[in-house]
C-alpha cells in the first residue's frame, strides 16, 4: 500500500512540473529578468567647422565599448591625434581608449589637433616648387620620410640644408636628431664632383653609353661598374693611360681621383686559343687501356671451372657414393 501511494505522490508531483512548464514558468526566469540596458548615443565632433548634423553618430548599450569610430578625420595644416572626452588638470585632453574604456552616459567625443609641419625638399635641380617632396610632420616631431638622394651630373650631393652660419656655408639638417618646430624648406648642397667615364673599348659603345660616376675630388672612385665582356678578349682592367712602351697602365681603385674628369678604359688580351687535347687525349687513353685489362683478368677468372686436387677428390666421392647406391638396390632384390 505504501508502495503505491509513494508511486501516487510521484506521478503527482511529475504532473505539477510539466504544468508549471506550460505555463512559462521558470525559477530561473526569476534570477536571469531584468530590465533592458540602456541605449547611449557617442557623438563625434571632428572639429572642423561641419554641423551636428554631419557629425559621426553611434548608439551603444551601457557598459559598452565604441567599436565603430569614424575614420579620421583631415585638417590643412594640423595632425589628427585622437579623441577626447575631457580635460585633464592641465587642460591637456584625455583620449579616449577605444580597447578598455565603456560607454556609461551620453558622450560627446571632439577631434584633438596638433600643430603640423610641412617640409619641403629642393633638390636645387631646376625642378618646380610643385614637383617638389613634400611630407607633414608634427610639431617637435623628427623627419623619418625623406626622398632619395637626387641625382646632378658632374656633382656630388653633400645632403639637405636648411640654413647658413656665418661664414655662409650651409648647415645640414641632422635627421637622427634634429626636431621640426615650423613649415620648413630643405634645400640640396651640391659639390663639384670629378666625372669618371668608363670606356670598354669593345668598338660599339660611345661616349654616352659609357658607365659614368662621381666622385668628390680627393676621394677613391668605389662606384665601379661590372667587368665588360668581349668574345675572343681577356679582360685586363680599366686603364688611364700608357708608359713609354705603350703598355697600358691600370688604375689602382685605392689611390684619391684628382679634380679633372677623366676617362678609364678597358684594357683586353687575346685570348690563348691553344689546343691541348693531345696531351689529354694520350693520358685519358692509357687509363682506358689499364682499365679494359684489369676488366679481362676478372672476366676470364670468373668463367674458368674449379680445378686442382679439391676438384678430383669430390668427384672420386661422387663415384663411390653411386657404386654403394647400386649394391644397395641389387641386395634388396634379391631378398625379395
Amino acid at each position: 500500500m505504501k508502495q503505491r501511494n509513494s508511486i501516487k505522490k510521484l506521478g503527482s508531483l511529475y504532473l505539477l512540473a510539466c504544468l508549471i512548464l506550460l505555463s512559462g514558468f521558470s525559477p530561473f526566469a526569476v534570477a536571469q529578468a531584468a530590465p533592458d540596458s540602456p541605449i547611449y548615443q557617442v557623438v563625434f565632433d571632428p572639429e572642423d567647422g561641419s554641423s551636428y548634423h554631419n557629425w559621426h553618430k553611434a548608439s551603444i548599450p551601457e557598459g559598452g565599448r565604441i567599436t565603430d569610430p569614424p575614420a579620421d578625420p583631415q585638417k590643412e595644416g594640423f595632425i589628427f591625434e585622437g579623441w577626447a572626452y575631457a580635460y585633464d588638470e592641465n587642460d591637456t585632453p584625455v583620449l579616449w581608449n577605444f580597447a578598455a574604456d565603456a560607454v556609461s552616459e551620453n558622450t560627446t567625443l571632439w577631434a584633438v589637433w596638433g600643430k603640423a609641419c610641412q617640409i619641403v625638399f629642393d633638390p636645387e635641380d631646376g625642378t618646380g616648387y610643385s614637383d617638389w617632396y613634400k611630407v607633414t610632420i608634427p610639431a617637435g616631431g623628427k623627419i623619418t620620410d625623406q626622398p632619395a638622394d637626387p641625382q646632378k651630373e658632374g656633382f656630388v650631393f653633400e645632403g639637405w640644408a636648411y640654413a647658413y652660419d656665418e661664414n655662409g656655408i650651409p648647415v645640414l639638417w641632422n635627421f637622427e636628431t634634429d626636431a621640426v618646430s615650423e613649415n620648413t624648406t630643405l634645400w640640396a648642397v651640391w659639390e663639384n664632383g670629378t666625372i669618371v667615364a668608363f670606356d670598354p673599348d669593345d668598338g660599339k659603345a660611345t661616349y654616352p653609353d659609357f658607365y659614368k660616376a662621381v666622385v668628390k675630388p680627393g676621394h677613391k672612385v668605389t662606384d665601379i661598374p661590372a667587368d665588360p665582356q668581349r668574345e675572343g678578349y681577356v679582360f685586363e682592367g680599366w686603364a688611364y693611360a700608357y708608359d713609354e712602351n705603350g703598355t697600358p697602365l691600370l688604375w689602382d681603385f685605392n689611390r684619391p681621383a684628382g679634380e679633372k674628369n677623366m676617362t678609364l678604359w678597358a684594357s683586353w688580351t687575346k685570348e690563348d686559343n691553344g689546343n691541348h687535347a693531345g696531351i689529354g687525349n694520350g693520358t685519358a687513353g692509357a687509363d682506358n687501356n689499364s682499365a679494359g685489362t684489369i676488366q679481362d683478368k676478372t672476366d676470364t677468372t670468373s668463367k674458368n671451372p674449379a680445378t686442382g686436387k679439391e676438384g678430383n677428390y669430390f668427384l672420386g666421392f661422387l663415384a663411390v657414393l653411386g657404386v654403394l647406391s647400386f649394391g644397395a638396390l641389387a641386395l634388396l632384390k634379391h631378398q625379395r
